[in-house]
Protein backbone atom coordinates (compact mmCIF):
# COMPACT_ATOMS: atom_id res chain seq x y z
CA UNK A 1 0.00 0.00 0.00
CA UNK A 2 2.81 2.43 0.84
CA UNK A 3 4.64 1.62 -2.39
CA UNK A 4 1.56 2.30 -4.49
CA UNK A 5 0.63 5.45 -2.57
CA UNK A 6 4.10 6.99 -2.83
CA UNK A 7 5.54 5.91 -6.19
CA UNK A 8 8.02 8.82 -6.16
CA UNK A 9 9.48 7.67 -2.84
CA UNK A 10 9.25 8.92 0.74
CA UNK A 11 11.17 11.72 2.42
CA UNK A 12 11.12 10.42 6.00
CA UNK A 13 10.41 7.18 7.81
CA UNK A 14 9.85 7.93 11.51
CA UNK A 15 9.91 4.78 13.65
CA UNK A 16 8.02 5.95 16.71
CA UNK A 17 5.93 3.00 17.93
CA UNK A 18 6.70 2.14 21.53
CA UNK A 19 5.55 0.35 24.68
CA UNK A 20 7.25 0.40 28.09
CA UNK A 21 7.89 -1.98 30.99
CA UNK A 22 5.32 -4.56 29.88
CA UNK A 23 4.78 -7.99 31.38
CA UNK A 24 7.17 -10.78 30.42
CA UNK A 25 5.29 -12.31 27.53
CA UNK A 26 5.92 -13.42 23.97
CA UNK A 27 4.36 -12.24 20.76
CA UNK A 28 2.98 -14.85 18.36
CA UNK A 29 6.44 -15.31 16.84
CA UNK A 30 8.05 -15.96 20.23
CA UNK A 31 9.91 -12.68 20.72
CA UNK A 32 9.51 -10.38 23.72
CA UNK A 33 6.57 -8.08 23.03
CA UNK A 34 8.62 -4.99 23.84
CA UNK A 35 11.49 -5.95 21.54
CA UNK A 36 9.10 -6.79 18.72
CA UNK A 37 7.20 -3.51 19.04
CA UNK A 38 10.08 -1.17 19.82
CA UNK A 39 12.80 -2.53 17.53
CA UNK A 40 12.15 -5.57 15.35
CA UNK A 41 9.06 -4.11 13.68
CA UNK A 42 11.04 -0.95 12.91
CA UNK A 43 13.96 -2.93 11.53
CA UNK A 44 11.65 -4.84 9.17
CA UNK A 45 9.70 -1.74 8.11
CA UNK A 46 12.92 0.15 7.38
CA UNK A 47 14.18 -2.72 5.25
CA UNK A 48 10.93 -2.86 3.29
CA UNK A 49 10.81 0.89 2.68
CA UNK A 50 14.51 1.48 1.96
CA UNK A 51 13.94 1.35 -1.83
CA UNK A 52 11.42 4.20 -1.52
CA UNK A 53 13.83 6.18 0.66
CA UNK A 54 16.67 5.58 -1.79
CA UNK A 55 14.47 6.65 -4.69
CA UNK A 56 13.52 9.90 -2.99
CA UNK A 57 17.09 10.61 -1.92
CA UNK A 58 18.29 10.22 -5.49
CA UNK A 59 15.60 12.62 -6.65
CA UNK A 60 15.84 15.43 -4.08
CA UNK A 61 19.24 14.90 -2.48
CA UNK A 62 18.36 13.14 0.76
CA UNK A 63 15.82 11.09 2.72
CA UNK A 64 15.79 10.17 6.39
CA UNK A 65 15.20 7.25 8.76
CA UNK A 66 14.42 8.55 12.25
CA UNK A 67 14.34 6.31 15.31
CA UNK A 68 13.05 7.14 18.80
CA UNK A 69 15.00 5.97 21.83
CA UNK A 70 14.93 6.92 25.52
CA UNK A 71 17.21 7.77 28.39
CA UNK A 72 16.63 4.13 29.33
CA UNK A 73 19.12 3.18 26.59
CA UNK A 74 21.90 3.64 29.14
CA UNK A 75 20.08 2.78 32.35
CA UNK A 76 20.71 0.16 33.55
CA UNK A 77 24.15 0.07 31.99
CA UNK A 78 23.96 -3.50 30.65
CA UNK A 79 25.16 -4.24 27.11
CA UNK A 80 22.98 -5.39 24.25
CA UNK A 81 21.83 -8.93 24.97
CA UNK A 82 21.42 -11.71 22.42
CA UNK A 83 18.80 -13.31 24.67
CA UNK A 84 16.54 -10.26 24.46
CA UNK A 85 16.75 -10.25 20.66
CA UNK A 86 15.91 -13.96 20.39
CA UNK A 87 12.74 -16.01 20.71
CA UNK A 88 12.75 -15.88 24.50
CA UNK A 89 9.59 -13.90 25.19
CA UNK A 90 8.07 -14.96 28.51
CA UNK A 91 11.44 -16.16 29.81
CA UNK A 92 13.26 -12.89 30.39
CA UNK A 93 13.13 -12.36 34.12
CA UNK A 94 9.46 -12.15 35.00
CA UNK A 95 7.17 -9.27 35.89
CA UNK A 96 8.88 -7.54 38.83
CA UNK A 97 9.08 -3.79 38.23
CA UNK A 98 11.75 -3.37 40.92
CA UNK A 99 12.51 -0.07 42.58
CA UNK A 100 13.54 2.95 40.54
CA UNK A 101 13.54 1.15 37.17
CA UNK A 102 15.60 -1.80 38.41
CA UNK A 103 13.39 -4.83 37.73
CA UNK A 104 13.30 -7.16 34.72
CA UNK A 105 10.43 -5.20 33.16
CA UNK A 106 12.81 -2.26 32.91
CA UNK A 107 15.76 -4.34 31.75
CA UNK A 108 13.65 -5.52 28.81
CA UNK A 109 12.66 -1.92 28.05
CA UNK A 110 16.28 -0.81 28.34
CA UNK A 111 17.32 -3.46 25.82
CA UNK A 112 14.79 -2.17 23.28
CA UNK A 113 15.80 1.47 23.69
CA UNK A 114 19.47 0.54 23.46
CA UNK A 115 18.59 -1.38 20.30
CA UNK A 116 17.08 1.79 18.79
CA UNK A 117 20.39 3.65 19.06
CA UNK A 118 22.51 0.67 18.05
CA UNK A 119 20.28 0.15 15.00
CA UNK A 120 20.68 3.81 14.04
CA UNK A 121 24.46 3.64 14.25
CA UNK A 122 24.69 0.29 12.45
CA UNK A 123 22.44 1.57 9.67
CA UNK A 124 24.44 4.80 9.43
CA UNK A 125 27.64 2.79 8.93
CA UNK A 126 26.08 0.77 6.13
CA UNK A 127 24.51 3.76 4.41
CA UNK A 128 27.81 5.64 4.49
CA UNK A 129 29.74 2.65 3.15
CA UNK A 130 27.24 2.30 0.30
CA UNK A 131 27.49 6.00 -0.60
CA UNK A 132 23.76 6.40 0.06
CA UNK A 133 22.11 9.80 0.33
CA UNK A 134 19.73 8.42 2.97
CA UNK A 135 20.46 9.71 6.47
CA UNK A 136 19.54 8.10 9.78
CA UNK A 137 19.23 9.77 13.18
CA UNK A 138 17.82 9.01 16.61
CA UNK A 139 16.25 11.09 19.37
CA UNK A 140 15.08 10.73 22.94
CA UNK A 141 12.20 12.74 24.43
CA UNK A 142 13.51 13.06 27.97
CA UNK A 143 10.76 12.89 30.57
CA UNK A 144 7.68 13.94 28.61
CA UNK A 145 4.07 13.98 29.79
CA UNK A 146 2.41 11.45 27.49
CA UNK A 147 0.12 8.47 27.95
CA UNK A 148 3.12 6.12 27.93
CA UNK A 149 3.69 6.44 31.69
CA UNK A 150 -0.02 6.19 32.49
CA UNK A 151 -0.34 3.00 30.49
CA UNK A 152 2.75 1.51 32.11
CA UNK A 153 1.45 2.33 35.60
CA UNK A 154 -1.96 0.82 34.84
CA UNK A 155 -0.29 -2.42 33.78
CA UNK A 156 1.94 -2.77 36.84
CA UNK A 157 5.18 -1.39 35.44
CA UNK A 158 5.25 1.69 37.68
CA UNK A 159 3.79 2.55 41.09
CA UNK A 160 1.00 5.10 40.64
CA UNK A 161 2.20 7.36 43.47
CA UNK A 162 5.78 7.26 42.21
CA UNK A 163 4.57 8.01 38.68
CA UNK A 164 2.65 11.08 39.82
CA UNK A 165 5.70 12.43 41.68
CA UNK A 166 8.04 11.65 38.80
CA UNK A 167 5.85 13.32 36.21
CA UNK A 168 5.81 16.55 38.21
CA UNK A 169 9.35 17.01 36.83
CA UNK A 170 8.35 16.33 33.22
CA UNK A 171 8.16 18.56 30.20
CA UNK A 172 5.22 18.69 27.81
CA UNK A 173 4.68 16.12 25.11
CA UNK A 174 5.27 18.90 22.57
CA UNK A 175 8.64 19.79 24.08
CA UNK A 176 9.51 16.11 24.26
CA UNK A 177 8.90 15.84 20.52
CA UNK A 178 11.49 18.50 19.66
CA UNK A 179 14.32 16.01 19.27
CA UNK A 180 12.49 13.78 16.86
CA UNK A 181 11.26 16.83 14.93
CA UNK A 182 14.80 18.09 14.54
CA UNK A 183 15.79 14.69 13.18
CA UNK A 184 12.93 14.90 10.69
CA UNK A 185 13.18 18.55 9.64
CA UNK A 186 16.43 20.23 10.66
CA UNK A 187 18.55 20.86 7.52
CA UNK A 188 21.69 20.82 9.67
CA UNK A 189 21.02 17.39 11.26
CA UNK A 190 23.68 14.88 10.27
CA UNK A 191 23.39 11.16 9.72
CA UNK A 192 24.35 9.19 12.82
CA UNK A 193 23.47 11.99 15.25
CA UNK A 194 21.48 11.54 18.45
CA UNK A 195 19.34 14.42 19.75
CA UNK A 196 18.60 14.65 23.48
CA UNK A 197 17.34 17.25 25.98
CA UNK A 198 20.11 19.53 27.18
CA UNK A 199 19.00 19.13 30.81
CA UNK A 200 18.97 15.84 32.68
CA UNK A 201 15.45 14.95 31.47
CA UNK A 202 14.06 18.21 30.01
CA UNK A 203 15.16 21.11 27.86
CA UNK A 204 15.87 21.96 24.22
CA UNK A 205 17.01 19.06 22.06
CA UNK A 206 20.60 19.18 20.85
CA UNK A 207 23.03 16.63 19.42
CA UNK A 208 24.71 14.45 22.03
CA UNK A 209 27.42 11.83 21.65
CA UNK A 210 25.98 8.33 22.20
CA UNK A 211 27.27 6.51 25.27
CA UNK A 212 29.92 3.79 24.91
CA UNK A 213 27.27 1.14 25.52
CA UNK A 214 25.60 2.31 22.29
CA UNK A 215 28.71 2.47 20.11
CA UNK A 216 30.30 -0.88 20.95
CA UNK A 217 31.28 -2.44 17.58
CA UNK A 218 30.32 -5.94 18.72
CA UNK A 219 26.85 -4.72 19.67
CA UNK A 220 26.39 -3.19 16.21
CA UNK A 221 27.30 -6.52 14.60
CA UNK A 222 25.17 -8.53 17.00
CA UNK A 223 22.08 -6.41 16.47
CA UNK A 224 22.29 -6.59 12.69
CA UNK A 225 22.86 -10.35 12.69
CA UNK A 226 20.10 -11.24 15.14
CA UNK A 227 17.61 -8.76 13.69
CA UNK A 228 18.10 -10.32 10.26
CA UNK A 229 17.55 -13.74 11.80
CA UNK A 230 14.42 -12.49 13.58
CA UNK A 231 12.77 -11.19 10.40
CA UNK A 232 13.99 -14.15 8.36
CA UNK A 233 15.48 -11.90 5.69
CA UNK A 234 18.72 -10.09 4.97
CA UNK A 235 18.63 -6.30 5.20
CA UNK A 236 21.20 -5.34 2.60
CA UNK A 237 21.88 -1.62 2.17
Amino acid sequence: AIRSKFPEGIDVLCNNAGIMACADKACNAGFDVQMKTNHLSHFLLTKELMPLLDKRAQSVGEARVVNHSSGARAFPNTPLSAAHLGKNGGNLGGDDAGWFFSGPRWERYHQTKLANVVFTLALHERLAAAGSKVKTMVAEPGLAATNLQATTASEGGMNSWFTSVLMSFSQSAEDGACGILRCICDPAAKSGEMFCPTGSVTGPAEPKAPEAICTDPESLKLLWKLSNEAIGEDFVV
